[in-house]
């Protein structure tokens, strides 16, 4: 016998060499094997997320827009340079007119784009 020592009660004898080392680099593997696909599925939700939290900013800047536009304010404010807003107007009847609201961004370089349309009570002339 090489070398003994206990700790915490359990005798540890490394009269074989490299026995450790083994145990180590065993246990090491299945660290990495099962760490792997938590660390995959982390960065997926992470997109998602953040996928999901730039469509529910477009869409609140886009109901904004048409809430705007019912009031009779033309100007439609995007604080940010990433949003595109565009409103289409189409009178469809005498009295009512359609508003259709677009709003594009780009993000990670994929191009996204979320659609509404509004209609309004137009006085007559």
């Amino acid at each position: 016998m090489l070398f003994s020592f206990q700790v915490g009660g359990f005798g540890l004898n490394l009269d074989e060499k490299g026995h450790l080392f083994l145990e180590v680099l065993v246990a090491l593997s299945i660290i990495s094997v099962t760490l792997l696909p938590f660390i995959t599925v982390y960065g997926q939700l992470t997109q998602e997320v953040q996928n999901q939290t730039m469509n529910t900013q477009a869409y609140w800047l886009v109901y904004e827009a048409v809430e705007r536009w019912k009031s009779g304010s033309e100007q439609v404010n995007s604080n940010q340079s990433r949003w595109e807003v565009t409103i289409t107007e189409q009178l469809i009847s005498p009295t009512i007119l359609e508003g259709e609201f677009r709003i594009r961004w780009n993000d990670l370089g994929r191009e996204h784009q979320l659609q509404m349309r509004a209609y309004k009570k137009v006085a007559t002339r």
